[in-house]
């Protein structure tokens, strides 16, 4: 059963700057999506107090979409845990297409976004609980 919502539970999404277009534009700009479904948080690891992360990085297509076969992870704390979750709200994303000088959309490579599972709705001090006990996850300026 894929649990939505959880009392006092939150994911928040991280954006990245990092990206590579193969055409040009302000490459500084980071992609914004304009939809986006959260990931779920496992219900057993709701249940287990585990809170973590999953930085994962794209391709996205002349039409604003993700490129599934693109999505790959590149770290996690705990490893496996919220990896599905992560990987299926990134496969949601939908972003306004980037355009070249000419006006016509491009492929952007590269993006990355940084899915943050916490148990606290409030943010905190790198958003997790005072429990958390993991790695930290990746800067934005990484």
């Amino acid at each position: 059963m894929r649990l939505k919502t959880v009392s006092s539970v939150s994911v928040l999404f991280v954006i990245f700057s990092s990206m590579r277009a193969l055409a040009q534009f302000d490459e500084t700009e980071p992609m914004l999506p304009i939809y986006k479904e959260p990931p779920y948080y496992p219900r057993s690891a709701a249940e287990q107090r585990i809170e973590g992360w999953v930085h994962v990085a794209f391709d996205v297509l002349k039409d604003g979409t993700v490129d599934r076969s693109s999505i790959v992870v590149l770290e996690e704390e705990p490893t496996g845990i919220f990896t599905k979750p992560a990987i299926q709200s990134a496969e949601s994303l939908r972003f306004d297409p980037r355009l070249a000088e000419d006006g016509s959309p491009v492929l952007v490579s590269g993006v990355q976004y940084l899915f943050q599972f916490a148990l606290r709705a409030e943010a905190t001090d790198g958003h997790f609980s005072d429990s958390y006990s993991g790695r930290p996850p990746p800067s934005i300026d990484d």
